[in-house]
């Protein structure tokens, strides 16, 4: 994990670290309101970045070239940065965390028997219950 330490920006209170990550890396809600649909999408998104880079690590660098190639768009990193890109972006960069130096296998998600299904199953979470609000 990066420090911040010597970091230009001041986050001292629980409050700040919160709002920044609430900002940059929630996920918001969605419409089940569910824990383990939450945890259902992170795996999924994991488990086919881990099957994916090993087809083809240049293609599938990082979790946020797998969901960009799954929807079909670069996402804006800057200016008027629509919901969905700003929740896309979150995830490649959670995930990414989750997979630094994972050596075990992760489990496919419940109720996928392939990797389209998996990402069917990410697309349609994202498009049917996540919430921008």
């Amino acid at each position: 994990m990066a420090s911040i330490k010597n970091s230009p920006y001041n986050f001292d209170t629980y409050e700040q670290k919160q709002f920044v990550y609430s900002a940059n890396f929630g996920l918001a809600t969605n419409t089940a309101k569910s824990y383990k649909q939450k945890m259902d999408l992170i795996n999924s998104i994991c488990f086919l970045q881990q099957r994916m880079s090993k087809k083809d690590p240049e293609k599938y660098k990082n979790c946020l070239a797998l969901l960009q190639i799954i929807f079909g768009r670069e996402f804006q990193q800057s200016g008027d940065v629509p919901g969905e890109d700003t929740l896309l972006t979150g995830l490649s960069i959670i995930c990414d965390d989750l997979l630094y130096v994972v050596e075990d296998e992760i489990p496919a998600p419940e109720g996928c028997k392939t990797l389209k299904d998996v990402k069917d199953k990410i697309v349609d979470y994202i498009k049917n219950e996540w919430l921008p609000f």
